[in-house]
């Protein structure tokens, strides 16, 4: 019925029903709406209104944290650690893909400046304190 329009993880936009499709079912779909009430949602019940559906990417935010290394640190192994950490998070989008810059200033200190895309702020929220405590925790 709503092959190649609705998907999980897409956002919808239908009447009072906005949020995202956490799965598709035989007679109906989930639905977890933007305020966080998850419902179950009869494709007949769909199919009476106009649906705005779009894929992730579409939907995308970012967010960008910035990280200033410690004297000493090794910023080839920070790197690694963020990168391990983003592949990791469950809340960072595979695309747009999240973008890792290093910057190191005349004395030395290096700062890294991290953006990366999910589809709630809240997601990003978790991404930023996982990665803060990456660079807090010692190899």
């Amino acid at each position: 019925l709503f092959a190649g329009e609705v998907k999980p993880g897409n956002k919808i936009e239908s009447g009072e029903n906005n949020g995202m499709v956490v799965s598709l079912g035989k007679f109906s779909l989930t639905l977890r709406k933007d305020n966080g009430e998850t419902v179950s949602l009869p494709y007949s019940r769909l199919v009476e209104l106009p649906i705005v559906s779009k894929a992730p990417s579409e939907t995308a935010i970012a967010r960008t944290i910035v990280i200033e290394l410690a004297d000493g640190e090794d910023p080839l192994l920070m790197e690694q650690r963020l990168k391990r950490q983003l592949a990791i998070s469950p809340w960072v989008l595979a695309f747009p893909a999240p973008i890792v810059e290093s910057k190191t200033d005349r004395d030395g200190k290096t700062t890294f400046s991290i953006t990366v895309f999910g589809i709630e702020e809240e997601h990003l929220k978790h991404v930023e304190r996982a990665l803060l405590s990456t660079k807090l925790k010692r190899a």
